[in-house]
């Protein structure tokens, strides 16, 4: 995948980390009625942190009520959950954890199982 880190446009592969991909709100511009939601990629923690810092407060920095410190002490990236690279139907999720529970479930052995057809 080609990605370019949202905050300092680092290409994909220039360092060794694998970077994060994080959602962020966007401003409403142009006559829009609500906040729309982004997910966007950023190459290390500290990228991730302003460019969650600018999406909450602006682009203008002198006009923040914060700091970028004291926004980076808030520990906002414990706070986002990472994006999930495709959605998944609820449908699907609740097989998951059906299925993903059951290979968890200690298995019957074969004794066990001709003891219970027995007693039938």
């Amino acid at each position: 995948m080609n990605n370019i880190c949202h905050n300092c446009g680092l290409p994909e592969g220039a360092l060794r980390n694998v970077g994060q991909t994080i959602s962020i709100t966007a401003a409403t511009e142009f006559g829009d009625k609500r906040t729309r939601k982004h997910s966007v990629w950023c190459c290390t923690d500290e990228c991730a942190v302003q460019a969650l810092a600018i999406s909450k407060y602006g682009k203008s920095s002198f006009r923040w009520p914060i700091t970028l410190a004291q926004f980076r002490a808030m520990n906002p990236l414990k706070e986002v959950s990472p994006v999930t690279a495709k959605r998944s139907r609820a449908s699907r999720k609740v097989k998951d954890l059906i299925w993903g529970a059951s290979e968890t479930l200690p298995t019957a052995k074969s004794s066990d199982l001709s003891s219970l057809e027995s007693t039938g």
